[in-house]
């Protein structure tokens, strides 16, 4: 009786010990769960004289009063000074080949000579190095179709940074491949498409304390890759016109570039240029908008407003159609030889003849180099690689 006794009462100790443990868990995860951070920045107003930002943090680890996020001419500006050292100045000349019999002077800035042969580095790099110490060592998750996991699993290996990336199952496994071979580096394959690949990851920020990075909309790699406005003023200070293209509507990083470029010279005209097509964030954009997103109270403040400006921040809006990318990749193709899908939505602005007022103008292009494209850009990628070989083969 004695030992039944006795044993039935270390059964009952080891419960409770079990519970205490299962509480210990739970509360560690409750505190873990404490410190997920979870921000993005919407262009509110982009009208006239005015613009205003709209930055929504969604995590438990939000800003503390007076250390909000600002998006404007000064924190671009530093940043600019911050990554100076950290990434590379990439060329921007005049093109000899393009449109030079047209009458307009075309220059090219080269981003896809950036690391990882993007402007994505300039926001990565930026985010990365701008995590505080206990956020760096916990890591990074974020979401891609391809080549911002690239940018990121290079950026955060070079920096000791662990980093996760949620991919859908659509992504190429050799890509898939390649990015797991990085150090430091986890590439999970979650869902059938970008949105569903976002949930898993939001998920997986929450239960391993990981800092959401939103490759497109977060502040930081917004102003990081602002930085690209600043740097073509400097390197070309007598233009008179730059040519933003872009595949989302009311794009954050276009309206970030503008503010740099007037922010160093108004009198430049900035151009957006928007290619007609489904992008692949836009589902992803519209769940982050949603303060409900998540089951946490969201902070949402306006960040910097512009208000009776003595520019346009964004002087013309213009639109462009497939057929008109399509064919402006091949003149790319064909007079320098590169590929670059944005540049192509650019060019596509002047050769369709809806800017032939600029003829005589400097004009600046830039190409992004690798981005994160649509599923239009990839099927413009190979519709014109397939025709320009057709035509290769006619003309042997």
């Amino acid at each position: 009786m004695q030992s039944t006794e006795t044993a039935m009462q270390s059964t009952e100790t080891a419960m409770q010990s079990m519970e205490t443990a299962m509480q210990s868990t739970e509360t560690a995860m409750l505190s873990n769960s404490k410190k997920f951070s979870y921000t993005v920045a919407r262009t509110l107003k982009r009208q006239d004289y005015n613009l205003t930002w709209k930055v929504i943090e969604k995590g438990y680890n939000k800003s503390a009063p007076g250390e909000e996020y600002e998006i404007s001419y000064v924190t671009i500006q530093q940043a600019a000074s911050f990554l100076n050292t950290r990434i590379l100045k990439t060329p921007c000349f005049k093109s000899e080949r393009i449109l030079n019999r047209g009458g307009f002077n075309i220059y090219l800035k080269k981003e896809l000579y950036q690391i990882t042969d993007s402007i994505k580095a300039r926001g990565v790099i930026y985010s990365l190095l701008n995590l505080s110490e206990e956020q760096k060592n916990n890591g990074v998750v974020t979401i891609s179709s391809g080549s911002l996991a690239f940018t990121i699993c290079h950026c955060a290996h070079h920096n000791g940074i662990p980093v996760t990336v949620v991919m859908p199952s659509t992504t190429a496994k050799e890509k898939i491949e390649l990015y797991r071979g990085y150090l430091l580096a986890r590439v999970l394959v979650r869902g059938d498409n970008l949105l569903e690949a976002h949930r898993a990851a939001l998920a997986i920020a929450m239960r391993e304390d990981l800092f959401y990075l939103d490759g497109n909309d977060h502040p930081n790699m917004i102003i990081g890759q602002a930085t690209l406005g600043i740097e073509i003023v400097q390197q070309q200070r007598e233009i008179d016109v730059v040519l933003l293209p872009t595949t989302i509507k009311n794009c954050g990083l276009t309206t970030a570039i503008a503010i740099a470029i007037k922010g160093c010279n108004s009198k430049i005209t900035v151009i957006e240029v928007q290619g007609i097509n489904l992008d692949l964030f836009q589902e992803v954009k519209e769940q982050t908008d949603s303060p409900k997103e998540l089951n946490i109270p969201t902070k949402e403040y306006i960040a910097c407003p512009l208000r009776n400006m003595p520019y346009c921040v964004i002087d013309r809006f213009i639109s462009v159609t497939p057929e008109s990318i399509h064919s402006a990749s091949i003149h790319l193709h064909k007079s320098e030889c590169y590929y670059d899908c944005y540049g192509a939505i650019a060019l596509a602005a002047i050769l369709s003849g809806q800017l032939d007022d600029l003829q005589g103008k400097r004009i600046v292009i830039p190409l992004y180099g690798r981005m994160d494209l649509s599923e239009e850009d990839f099927a413009i990628n190979r519709c014109i690689f397939r025709q320009y070989h057709l035509e290769l083969i006619s003309h042997n």
